[in-house]
């Protein structure tokens, strides 16, 4: 399942599928200067909050297969083996070998918006699910395998578990804040059931000093950080900003509910496209509100079902907190399903601290759609929501009864839906692959088109600009102006690429049909040229 998940998106970048855009070609841009200006990044370009290690892992690819989409998107493949090959380990560990193969089933494919966002280099959404699953393994091997006494040779393997976990946290959060829930619960994991081991200095420290290295980029940018720009001041402001001047929440609610939660989990039948305007501009009939809105309420159903399920387990499990009877809680058997079920709880509450910080924002009302990726980290908690599924499914294989026949054609039947969901969104992404192709084609042709009107200086818009710079493997250069012709500020996402487009007195103006600016005054303009779906500006001559 692995091999074909990772197969799959090969595949499709080889292909160019999903089409890149310039937050990617910014990524992109970011491993070119790494490899050849020797450049150090702490941020994605432009921001204070998102980190640049997709930038890193991508730099090695550049030297060995040069600059180009594949190479950059191959890097987060890897990353998302990583998280197939963790969640499974997670999953056979906590619940069991069959039901982490069915995990895999729906999680090594899925729809084009879940795809689309594990390929594309925008920063922080695969090393979510990559560091999320690890943290949660790391901290799930850890409580299981937790004896008194050990070994001594066996401290020195923990130490470096530990080790690794805090690598883990800190790299992911700086990578992108999202992870934050992640690392709280699976950290309250270690602290629950390893009390014995971070007791010892040798593994409290090397927790303290991994977290300290992953963490170091983020550490050292805000300690020198100005006033207000701080990466927690400036995460807040986003969250805080979107064009609801007040937040409605039950349209929020609604919107989580019925638009990103479908959107992120693989409903694969109605995908929603946003335009510019931010509204919804697609896939809006009757039925498909009935479609993502019946999704989205089976997943929270699932959620309570499966939580409620964990507290009756819990529950049942009283018998061994007998003190009286069992001492302090040291029998094998049921420690080990308490560490389970604690485990299984904390993985929900992770999912459910991601979901109320999102629906408590702007961006189910602004974006629900392109804004679901926020929501990414729910994909580590699928195999803790279908897990009543599954032991709905055991439980009745060998009841001949009505009620169990019921209960076992009702659990098969929805993890079909799910698992074939997921294989028909995968299924569907191929009709998209020409798009993609001609997209990339349009792109070439216009460097092409400027290459050979001797233009390497544009002014031009963001979503045409770093991605004209990646491509043309920065033999065009670009600034970001508005609709004004001004400076954005905002969106000139590396500073020398303006200051050299402006000392450049010849630079011309490129824009795409639809985007409106004030153009220079006639006297100023040489010629106008039209080119599959752009025009060009040229100046006179100074």
């Amino acid at each position: 399942m692995i091999v074909c998940g990772v197969a799959l998106r090969i595949f499709l970048s080889l292909h160019n599928w999903p089409q890149t855009n310039s937050d990617e070609a910014t990524i992109g841009l970011m491993a070119r200067h790494i490899v050849n200006l020797g450049e150090h990044p702490i941020f994605f370009y432009g921001q204070q909050y998102m980190g640049a290690l997709e930038a890193y892992l991508a730099a090695p690819f550049f030297v060995v297969l040069g600059s180009s989409l594949f190479s950059l998107r191959l890097s987060l493949i890897f990353l998302f083996a990583g998280f197939l090959i963790c969640l499974y380990l997670f999953s056979s560990l906590v619940y069991s070998k069959g039901w982490a193969l069915v995990s895999l089933s729906f999680l090594s494919f899925g729809s084009s918006f879940v795809i689309a966002r594990q390929l594309s280099a925008i920063g922080g959404y695969p090393e979510l699910l990559f560091f999320g699953s690890l943290l949660f393994l790391l901290a799930s091997y850890l409580a299981l395998t937790q004896r008194k006494p050990q070994a001594s040779g066996k401290h020195y393997v923990r130490y470096c578990l530990y080790g690794a976990w805090g690598l883990a946290a800190g790299l992911g959060l700086w990578s992108d804040l999202l992870l934050l829930p992640f690392v709280l619960c699976s950290g309250l994991i270690v602290v629950l059931f390893c009390w014995a081991d971070l007791r010892r200095i040798g593994s409290a420290g090397c927790l303290v000093i991994g977290s300290l290295i992953g963490m170091w980029p983020l550490i050292y940018y805000n300690l020198h950080a100005a006033p207000g720009k701080d990466s927690l001041t400036t995460l807040l402001q986003l969250r805080q900003g979107g064009s609801s001047e007040s937040l409605n929440v039950f349209q929020a609610m609604w919107g989580t509910v019925s638009i990103s939660v479908p959107m992120i989990t693989g409903e694969p039948l109605c995908p929603i496209v946003e335009k510019p305007a931010w509204s919804p501009a697609s896939a809006m009939s009757l039925n498909c509100t009935i479609i993502r809105g019946g999704w989205g309420l089976g997943l929270l159903l699932l959620f309570f079902l499966s939580f409620s399920l964990a507290l009756f387990r819990l529950w049942s499990l009283r018998v061994y907190f007998d003190v009286k009877k069992h001492g302090a809680f040291d029998n094998g058997e049921g420690r080990q399903q308490l560490i389970r079920l604690a485990i299984h709880m904390l993985i929900l509450i992770s999912a459910a601290c991601t979901l109320m910080a999102y629906m408590f924002s702007p961006s189910p009302i602004d974006w629900p759609g392109s804004r679901a990726r926020y929501l990414t980290g729910l994909l580590i908690a699928l195999p803790a929501l279908g897990w009543p599924l599954w032991v709905g499914l055991q439980k009745t294989v060998y009841q001949k009864t009505g009620q169990g026949f019921m209960v076992r054609s009702i659990c098969l039947g929805l993890l079909g839906v799910i698992c074939l969901s997921s294989l028909l969104g995968s299924f569907l992404i191929f009709w998209e692959i020409p798009a993609a192709q001609q997209n990339q084609d349009r792109q070439q042709g216009l460097i092409a088109y400027l290459n050979q009107r001797g233009i390497t200086h544009i002014y031009t818009d963001y979503w045409t600009c770093n991605r004209l710079a990646f491509l043309s493997e920065e033999h065009i250069i670009c600034g970001v102006v508005d609709q004004h012709l001004q400076e954005s500020l905002d969106f000139n996402r590396y500073a020398p690429y303006y200051e050299r487009v402006k000392a450049d007195r010849r630079s011309a103006y490129l824009f795409p049909h639809g985007f409106h600016v004030a153009l220079p005054e006639k006297d100023k303009l040489k010629d106008i040229f039209e080119y599959n779906g752009y025009i060009l500006y040229q100046l006179r001559e100074p």
